[in-house]
């Protein structure tokens, strides 16, 4: 609940990559309709951190035991939130045969403090409408 607002905001998050080493989070995204198109896929994580500026962000879409696409967060603002965005291919799009068994694999590599995520989004294109035959 922390991380479904439609809009980012920052005054709600989870924290990962406690203290010192590494710590895994899954998060399952809501089903959404199968597209009908094969591009457009986005993923969208929001993530900041304290204490030191060489904590790291790796986060992942997965489905089932499947890394679907991946990607580090640059976490940049250090400890302003920042936003990042992975496009999937064409051929990660079309590796997804379950819309339903998503997920987003965090994973936060802390040195010295924390990293904190307040916003995950997951775009999906619906594609565009079929044109009727004409008979």
């Amino acid at each position: 609940s922390n991380l479904d607002e439609v809009t980012a905001s920052d005054a709600d998050l989870i924290r990962t990559g406690f203290a010192t080493g590494t710590e895994i989070e899954e998060i399952k995204l809501s089903p959404v309709l199968v597209p009908t198109v094969d591009t457009g896929h986005v993923l969208r994580v929001r993530a900041s951190k304290d204490g030191t500026c060489a904590n790291t962000l790796t986060y992942s879409l997965v489905q089932g035991t499947t890394v679907i696409a991946s990607a580090s967060h640059s976490l940049s603002g250090c400890p302003a939130y920042s936003t990042e965005s992975l496009t999937l291919t064409t051929a990660q799009a079309n590796a997804i045969t379950d819309y339903s068994d998503l997920r987003v694999r965090l994973t936060g590599n802390a040195i010295n403090g924390r990293v904190f995520v307040s916003w995950i989004e997951f775009e999906v294109p619906q594609g565009a409408a079929t044109t009727p035959p004409v008979i």
